[in-house]
């Protein structure tokens, strides 16, 4: 009962953090690409 209540907020904190994580490598990418690039 624990461990699947445990394994189901783990998946569930997954699903809600992957667009921030997403937005987080997409911003570092960005970055990187301006870093490339100086003006």
């Amino acid at each position: 009962m624990i461990l699947s209540l445990m394994k189901y907020a783990k998946t569930s904190i997954l699903q809600k953090m992957s667009p921030l994580l997403k937005l987080v490598e997409w911003v570092g990418s960005s970055l990187d690409d301006l870093r490339e690039f100086p003006e």
